[in-house]
């Protein structure tokens, strides 16, 4: 029954969006000059996991934004990066031949962008932006004639709420882009281009893929995956189409999915955070959570070309891995406890000399 698994996951670039276009007008007329050489203006693309905002923002970038100039862009996972990390990369993702350090000074870093740049359009997209530490990247990236940013991230006044003066008022409420869920039959026309390539017939009724978009809440992810799980286990029950009962079970394998993508997605330190919690669970209190980190995060973070995240900063971690349904918070702030929503999804992080024993 199933043909090709890639257009089921998120990596896959649709040849259409549907459903997205004022979005796509709206970031059209935020960096539209850039098609006349000119610096485009900033945008900030928030909304919850699944609804397509990276998605969105690729599908501009790579075949909209073509049709009218060859402008420069790069896509950047902030991820748990730091100053010097994300100068660094935003450099060495120029199309133009430029040698960069990381370990070199932050201004220097400055410098060698600008040189790269040298004035001409150069979009930057900030995936994952809620996890930036520093914010001082965004003045940076400001002061810099030719460079515009696209950050993406899951809350505008959370994300806006960490910035200075400096920078704040190149995100004014023009400059932003909410996403939010598809409706039924929007979401039900993002599935059917994908159930046609990635089966090898319609094995879906009209029903069943109403049904599929409506019980996952218009979240393309979500109703994606469920596509997926529904004809894996139709395939695995010997079945020649997909049948309700085999809609009826695809949901729990479907949000397994979701997690598993969604953590392998992460940085280096949010999947360090989520393996801990597993590791020590089933359930970890705050306190010895923050113990067992502090004790080894030196350890942690030996080979990583970067001073350990402070706790502070592993408290945003969590707030996204549970944003992710990847964790589990219970209890109030004086006694609260972690778990991992899935005991069997490992992180793929050594954490072995955390818990060997003497």
């Amino acid at each position: 029954m199933i043909s090709r698994t890639d257009v089921f996951k998120d990596s896959w670039p649709p040849t259409e969006l549907p459903n997205r276009n004022d979005e796509l007008e709206h970031l059209s007329r935020r960096l539209g000059p850039t098609t006349h050489g000119d610096e485009g203006e900033d945008v900030l693309i928030y909304g919850s996991s699944g609804v397509g905002k990276t998605a969105t923002t690729r599908h501009f970038l790579t075949r909209k934004l073509p049709n009218y100039s060859d402008t420069k862009w790069a896509e950047i996972s902030c991820g748990d990066k730091t100053r010097n990390m994300l100068l660094e990369e935003a450099a060495a993702k120029h199309p133009d031949d430029i040698t960069v350090h990381l370990n070199w000074r932050p201004s220097r870093l400055k410098a060698a962008l600008e040189r790269v740049v040298d004035g001409d359009p150069y979009i930057l997209v900030l995936d994952e932006a809620d996890s930036i530490a520093d914010h001082e990247i965004l003045a940076d990236f400001a002061d810099i004639e030719g460079v515009s940013v696209i950050v993406i991230t899951h809350g505008r006044t959370e994300w806006l709420g960490n910035l200075n003066n400096t920078v704040i008022g190149n995100f004014e409420l023009d400059s932003t882009i909410r996403f939010t869920p598809y409706s039924t039959d929007e979401l039900v026309e993002i599935l059917e281009p994908r159930i046609r390539k990635g089966l090898n017939y319609d094995a879906f009724t009209a029903g069943q893929r109403n049904r599929i978009a409506d019980e996952t809440n218009g979240v393309a992810r979500y109703g994606i995956k469920a596509v997926w799980a529904a004809a894996e286990i139709a395939t695995e029950r010997g079945h020649d189409t997909v049948t309700d009962r085999d809609v009826d079970d695809c949901f729990p394998r479907a949000k397994a999915k979701m997690r598993e993508s969604n953590l392998g997605s992460l940085s280096y330190s949010h999947r360090v955070i989520y393996e801990l919690i597993r590791r020590v669970g089933p359930t970890v209190r705050k306190p010895v959570l923050e113990e067992i980190y502090s004790l080894h995060s030196e350890e942690i973070y030996a080979d990583r070309h970067r001073d350990p995240v402070t706790w502070r900063q592993v408290r945003n971690y969590l707030e996204k891995l549970e944003k992710y349904d990847l964790i589990e918070r219970k209890g109030a702030t004086r006694n609260r406890r972690y778990a991992v929503t899935d005991p069997d999804l490992e992180a793929s992080v050594d954490l072995d000399f955390v818990f060997l024993t003497a």
